[in-house]
Order: structure tokens, then sequence, then C-alpha cells
């Protein structure tokens, strides 16, 4: 199982970019990720950004060029 937690999320020109928070069930380690959907969610993602706990928020505001 794994828990996502939201950190922050934007909308450009219909493009959702979302940035999470995520830890496996038995884990203590978080990982970081951004996604880039195309307006109808996570469930269709266009790409996703593994990213490090110190650069996530860099990542995020350089999101979409």
């Amino acid at each position: 199982m794994t828990f996502y937690k939201t950190l922050a999320q934007k909308t450009v020109d219909g493009v959702i970019v979302t940035a999470y928070a995520k830890q496996e069930k038995f884990s203590n380690v978080w990982n970081y990720e951004i996604v880039v959907s195309d307006g109808s969610g996570f469930v269709n993602a266009c790409d996703v950004y593994q990213t490090a706990r110190t650069t996530w928020k860099r990542k995020f505001n350089s999101l979409p060029e």
C-alpha cells in the first residue's frame, strides 16, 4: 500500500502539475515526485519526475515548460 500526501498543485493552460510525497506502507522514507497530467487527474499522468526532498520546489516551479 502506498500513501500519498499532496504538497502543491497548480494549473497552467489546462495542464495540472502536482507535487506529492509518497511513502510505502512499512517504510520510513518519503519519496518525492512531480506529476504532470493533461487535466484528467493522476490516472492520466503524462510525465512523472522523481525528485529529492531538497529540490522538489525548484522543479515544481520550473514546470511546465
